[in-house]
């Protein structure tokens, strides 16, 4: 009887043991539908996974930044060849910290853009610094292309990073 209860002890364990946890997909940053435009007017869709992984992009400059406030925007890019846009943005509680990153309509969702050449990468453009007015992310065109630039501002610093 000893033998047996340490037989089924032992089975018990190993087979309580075994990891039954299944793998969570990845999401595929190129494929996420981060709003939809209804009646000409962006609306946000859920954006935990794009949140998660702009943080991921941006710690290195930004060690604690939390980002908060995001929001899609629908405007005219400044330049002569101007032309509509839509950008989602974001911004650390204090407002020390915003992102950006250029969004392309199809079939009333918006993804974010990239070019052929970047394979799956989005671009993502960080303004960081402390101005009262200025040190925004803004699009402008340039040879038909359209590039984020940040307002200028004293101690306004631009980095840009890709997220995949």
């Amino acid at each position: 009887m000893k033998v047996f209860c340490i037989i089924a002890f032992f089975a018990l364990t190993l087979f309580s043991c075994k990891n039954n946890d299944k793998e969570v997909p990845s999401v595929n940053y190129a494929d996420i539908v981060v709003g939809t435009v209804n009646s000409g007017e962006p609306q946000l869709s859920d954006i935990e996974a794009v949140k998660a992984k702009w943080e991921d992009a941006i710690k290195d400059k930004n060690k604690d930044a939390k980002l908060t406030g995001f929001e899609i925007v629908k405007g005219i890019a400044e330049g002569k060849e101007g032309g509509e846009y839509y950008m989602l943005l974001a911004r650390t509680e204090d407002g020390s910290v915003r992102t950006a990153s250029l969004l392309t309509i199809n079939e009333g969702k918006l993804y974010f853009e990239h070019s052929e050449d970047s394979g799956r990468a989005m671009p993502l453009v960080v303004c960081t610094g402390l101005c009262d007015d200025g040190c925004l992310p803004v699009v402008t065109v340039r040879n038909g292309k359209k590039y984020i630039n940040c307002t200028p501002c004293l101690d306004c610093k631009k980095h840009e990073t890709e997220v995949r």
